[in-house]
């Protein structure tokens, strides 16, 4: 699921919401997983079966400051690393194909050298 689809301006408007909070100006907002611990079925065998030793599936989010859901990922396996999950997102792939609304890299204020630094979250 992702903001931008409806509204296309979707993250690239989110910097200047987020710099006016915690004053970084190309943080886009946060994102994080969690796993969800499920009952494992008959046929599952070891796919939801995660390091924490319980079967489990993925739920990884993109957030604003105000705490929105710009995306929303959910259902990768229990057993998937951190970036197995993210490399299977539709966000990893709007980033790689460059199609996600980010604004374009902005120059620092206040240094000598004009650097432009690209758009990012946490």
């Amino acid at each position: 699921m992702f903001s931008d689809t409806k509204n296309r301006t979707g993250m690239a408007g989110s910097g200047k919401a987020v710099s006016s909070i915690v004053e970084f100006l190309t943080l886009v907002g946060a994102t994080d997983g969690n796993h969800v611990v499920l009952q494992c079925s008959r046929n599952s065998a070891s796919e939801y079966f995660n390091y924490k030793n319980a079967f489990s599936i993925v739920l990884f989010a993109l957030v604003d400051t105000n705490y929105n859901f710009m995306f929303v990922n959910g259902g990768c396996q229990g057993r998937t690393s951190d970036s197995g999950v993210f490399t299977n997102t539709e966000l990893y792939k709007r980033i790689e194909t460059k199609t996600l609304c980010v604004r374009h890299p902005v120059p620092l204020n206040g240094r000598e050298k004009k650097c432009s630094i690209p758009f990012y979250w946490r």
